[in-house]
C-alpha cells in the first residue's frame, strides 16, 4: 500500500493575504519615510534662514562697532556724510568703518565705505575698495538673506526722536545716530529687531 506524505505550504489565498499585507506595510513606510524626508528638508530650509539672518545681524553690529565720523568724496566730487540713511520702501544705510584687516599689505586703508540694502528682496552688503572717488567699478557684494520683505532703520538723534533718514538738515555731515534700530522681515520667521549704540 502505498503512503502519501503531505508537505507544509501555502495556498493561494495565504499567499494573497501576504501580498496584500506586505502592499500595505510597503504603502505604509513610504508615507512614514516621504514625511521624514519633507520635515528634513522644511528644518533644513529654515535653519538656512536662521543661519542667513545671524550671520547679517552679527555683520552690521561688527561693521557699525566700527563706525567711523569720516566723510567720502563720490565720483561727482560731492562730499558725502560720514553715515547715510536713507528710507523708502526698504531703507539703504551706507557709512565709513575701519577695522578692515589688510593682512597682504595691499595699497589701500583700512577705513572702507560700507552700504546695506535691498534689490530684488535680497539683503546686500557692498564695501566699497576706496574711500573716496566712489564709483560703479571699485566694490564687490556679498548677498546676505533672500526673499526678505522688510528692512526698516531708524535713527535716534541728540534730541531722543527717532527719525528715518540722516543726516538732518542743518547738523554737521560728521555727526552720527546716538541709536540705530534695525528691523528686519522674513516669511516664515516673522520679525526681528535690533537696537545698535554707535560708539565712533
Amino acid at each position: 500500500m502505498n503512503q502519501v506524505r503531505l508537505t507544509g505550504g501555502f495556498t493561494l489565498v495565504e499567499l494573497l493575504i501576504a501580498i496584500v499585507l506586505f502592499s500595505i506595510l510597503s504603502v505604509g513606510s513610504y508615507q512614514v519615510l516621504d514625511s521624514v524626508i519633507s520635515s528634513h528638508r522644511k528644518l533644513s530650509s529654515h535653519n538656512e534662514k536662521f543661519e542667513g539672518l545671524r550671520r547679517s545681524i552679527n555683520m552690521l553690529v561688527r561693521d557699525l562697532q566700527q563706525v567711523q565720523s569720516r566723510t567720502a568724496v563720490n565720483s561727482y566730487g560731492t562730499e558725502e556724510a560720514a553715515l547715510i540713511l536713507e528710507s523708502s520702501d526698504q531703507s539703504r544705510l551706507v557709512f565709513s568703518s575701519g577695522g578692515w584687516a589688510n593682512p597682504l599689505v595691499a595699497a589701500r586703508g583700512t577705513v572702507s565705505r560700507i552700504e546695506f540694502f535691498v534689490e530684488d528682496d535680497v539683503l546686500i552688503k557692498r564695501r566699497w575698495l576706496v574711500l573716496d572717488a566712489l564709483d560703479q567699478e571699485t566694490y564687490f557684494d556679498i548677498q546676505l538673506i533672500k526673499n526678505i520683505s522688510g528692512f526698516e532703520i531708524r535713527a535716534l538723534d541728540s534730541d531722543d526722536r527717532w527719525i528715518s533718514y540722516w543726516p538732518k538738515q542743518g547738523m554737521p555731515i560728521t555727526e552720527l545716530p546716538r541709536v540705530l534700530e534695525v528691523e528686519l522681515k522674513i516669511p516664515g520667521m516673522g520679525t526681528v529687531k535690533r537696537l545698535l549704540e554707535l560708539m565712533p
